[in-house]
């Protein structure tokens, strides 16, 4: 019996030994993270915009040069490389200013329900007279603003006399234009 004792031993611990032996394997993840710089303007009403002079109601006044426009809204998604800033810039591509008026643009405070380094908005209006790349919003960092009118910055735009000396003398009723005006959410 000594040997089938034996025998029966050595069966139990050959198959709890093999029981309990475990085996791993492994295998690599990798996490990429793409720049990203989108920029979009979406409307409360329409993308195009019309500004004009009020006539006066008098002889002798002159025509009010102070129509305003706020239903434009710049949304914007960054992941900026290495902690990095962005700025939009504005600038108009096409069409010129009439003479005698100023265009003017400013970007308000950061509205809506997205999050990280929001940028910050230059705090004086843009004159848009020359076709210059001008900052507008500066510092954006790794954000979005969430997508949408009433959302992210929105855009106020306003014409008003120029500052320039006569500047009245160069209005001219038939100088009327349209302008392409662009956004560019880039690095530093």
């Amino acid at each position: 019996m000594k040997p089938l004792h034996l025998l029966i031993a050595v069966l139990l611990f050959s198959i709890t030994n093999s029981v309990s032996q475990t085996e791993t394997d492994s295998h690599t993840l990798t996490i990429n993270l793409n720049t990203v710089a989108h920029l979009e303007i979406n409307s409360t009403n329409s993308n195009a915009i019309s500004l004009k002079g009020t006539a006066p109601n008098d002889a002798g006044e002159k025509v009010e040069l102070n129509q305003s426009n706020n239903d434009l809204w710049l949304n914007y998604s960054s992941i900026a490389k290495n902690n990095s800033a962005r700025n939009v810039t504005v600038q108009v591509i096409d069409g010129e200013v009439p003479e005698g008026i100023n265009l003017m643009v400013s970007a308000n405070k950061y509205l809506g329900d997205g999050e990280g380094h929001i940028g910050k908005v230059v705090e004086q209006p843009i004159i848009l007279n020359d076709k210059k790349a001008t900052n507008i919003i500066e510092g954006i960092g790794s954000a979005y603003t969430g997508n949408g009118a009433k959302k992210g910055h929105n855009l106020t735009y306003k014409i008003a006399q120029s500052d320039e000396a006569n500047s009245y003398a160069f209005l001219d009723f038939d100088d009327s234009t349209t302008l392409t005006i662009v956004y560019t959410l880039s690095d530093n």
